[in-house]
């Protein structure tokens, strides 16, 4: 639950749906329109860390497979998997994250080398200070790999369907 401020009440969850009801009803005087903006701003902001938090934890996987090859699992392919399937849904869903993607992936990055280098026990210094060319070759071949099971999953559900 949100705080009570002084222009939304306790029950968040009910301020939504009658802010929802008032914009569809075109009730322009019952709309708390500076709460509201900030609600859609905070919003947003959510979708960008949501996208930089699922990059975070592919690059920390793509990183620990690179440094510790041997170690590499099952869980970590799923993972990679999973998380991949999110970015590239938001991606899909949501374009306007493409204008953030470089800021975005750069700020992950600096999230995933200190998780691998807590993850792993090896030194900070041992992962680039920038994601190279390498790691983004293997982050775009992930991206890609997701993209095309998305598209393959569409059609088998419309095949089964149809």
């Amino acid at each position: 639950m949100r705080p009570e401020t002084s222009t939304t009440p306790r029950d968040f969850a009910r301020w939504c749906e009658l802010q929802a009801r008032a914009l569809r009803e075109h009730s322009w005087e019952a709309l708390d329109v500076e709460e509201l903006a900030d609600e859609l701003d905070a919003l947003s902001r959510s979708e960008r860390r949501a996208l930089e938090s699922n990059l975070a934890i592919v690059l920390t996987h793509l990183l620990k497979e690179r440094f510790q090859p041997e170690k590499r699992s099952n869980s970590w392919a799923a993972s990679i998997a999973e998380h991949t399937r999110r970015v590239e849904r938001a991606l899909e869903e949501m374009p306007s994250l493409h204008s953030y993607w470089k800021e975005t992936v750069d700020d992950a990055y600096d999230r995933a080398r200190f998780e691998a280098a807590i993850e792993t026990d090896l030194p900070l210094e041992t992962f680039p200070p920038d994601l190279d060319a390498e790691l983004e070759t293997s982050l775009n071949a992930a991206l890609a790999k997701a993209k095309t099971d998305r598209t393959a999953a569409r059609a088998r559900r419309r095949k089964n369907e149809g």
